[in-house]
């Protein structure tokens, strides 16, 4: 986790691999927080928001394997990446991946 802005309710976690692809840090919302920090080492799984940003969701602590049926890293989910009909788990025209 690269930052948390608690006044704000969202941070960011730092992957060079989906920078280098989508040119922005992963953003999730407070609630995937799940007591980690910055600096705190994660396994998590990303879709494209309506802005075509990544964001993070069902963020683990790294090491622990993914949850319940996930892939592994950068394994795609069922969708088509981008799309502005629920892009991510699964969605129309979204895929979903875990890193």
């Amino acid at each position: 986790i690269k930052s948390f802005n608690t006044e704000k309710g969202f941070g960011f976690i730092d992957c060079q691999e989906l920078k280098d692809t989508f040119g922005h840090d992963v953003f999730f919302h407070h609630s995937q927080l799940a007591g980690y920090g910055p600096g705190a080492p994660v396994n998590f799984a990303v879709m494209l928001n309506k802005e075509n940003k990544p964001q993070a969701y069902d963020l683990q602590q790294a090491g622990k394997g993914g949850s319940k049926g996930m892939p592994g890293k950068g394994a795609m989910m069922k969708g088509g990446w981008g799309g502005d009909k629920g892009g991510g788990k699964g969605g129309k025209g979204g895929y979903g991946a875990a890193w």
